[in-house]
């Protein structure tokens, strides 16, 4: 139907465009277009900012009537496809796509996201400040297929886009700085004495709950037996020296074998005494 390129100045929401050479002067006969689809292709070259959504739409006339379809819906630079069935779903003052005559008067307009054209005294997002959407550098190219045709768009290459200035959008927000841990767990409040509390108590899969034993007693007051310790579950040990009160035995078994020498030489010497012969 037509392929265009074009600067939408900042004059109005309206830009008309020309109708292609060769197209049928009947959309009915003999081929019926007006049962088939518009395939549109917006390449948005250039816009005021990256931020503004813009929603572009394409109309024709037919003598007072008129028939408008959506093209697409952008706020960045880029390419859109769009299809639409016909006939277009916006009919105004009897436009009747049954009729021989193909339509006239191609335009396309911009509109903001709630369809107000963007126009002095309109109340357009943004209004009256026409800046956020126009201009546009864009290509604008639609086909009218009949149903069940395909469309070749390698027939109308795209054309290169300018870098797209991004000057205009808010800075990225700062991540907070987050401090490394060094991997040491910190101490805790004072010891309670519960191990669950101590550093790093279920943390480590090695961590064992159970108390480890107490040394052994080695000194007690005088009358108490001195026995191995009892915490963690270890059995007393009995004392085998029979000896109670003072020092226990077990914490001196060095001086056992000196009062065994000193009890073997005392038989002997009762031994021998037995043995002589009595004085005459």
């Amino acid at each position: 139907m037509f392929d265009s390129s074009y600067v939408h100045e900042n004059t109005g929401s309206h830009h008309h465009i020309e109708m292609a050479a060769g197209v049928p002067a009947s959309w009915i006969s003999p081929v019926r277009f007006t049962n088939g689809r518009t395939v549109f292709r917006l390449q948005v070259k250039q816009k005021p900012n990256q931020t503004t959504p813009t929603t572009y739409t394409l109309c024709m006339s037919q003598g007072a009537g008129s028939s408008c379809e959506f093209i697409g819906r952008f706020d960045q630079t880029g390419v859109f496809s769009y299809e639409a069935k016909l006939p277009f779903s916006y009919v105004k003052n009897g436009f009747d796509w049954s009729r021989a005559t193909a339509p006239t008067d191609l335009r396309v307009v911009v509109k903001d996201t709630k369809n107000n054209n963007i126009d002095e005294g309109s109340s357009f997002d943004g209004a009256p400040d026409r800046s956020l959407y126009l201009p546009l550098d864009v290509r604008l190219t639609a086909w009218v297929v009949t149903n069940g045709a395909t469309v070749d768009m390698s027939d109308s290459p795209l054309e290169p886009t300018p870098p797209v200035d991004m000057s205009d959008l808010p800075p990225e927000p700062t991540p907070p700085v987050v401090e490394s841990d060094a991997g040491i767990l910190d101490a805790g409040p004072p010891d309670s004495g519960d191990p669950s509390s101590d550093a790093g108590a279920g943390t480590d899969s090695s961590f064992d709950e159970t108390p480890s034993p107490k040394p052994a007693s080695t000194h007690a007051d005088s009358g108490d037996t001195v026995t191995a310790a009892t915490a963690g579950g270890i059995a007393p040990q009995s004392d085998t020296s029979g000896v109670t009160g003072g020092c226990s035995a077990a914490g001196h078994r060095s001086s056992t074998p000196m009062l065994s020498f000193a009890l073997l030489g005392l038989a002997l010497l009762a031994r021998r005494t037995r043995t002589l012969p009595a004085p005459s």
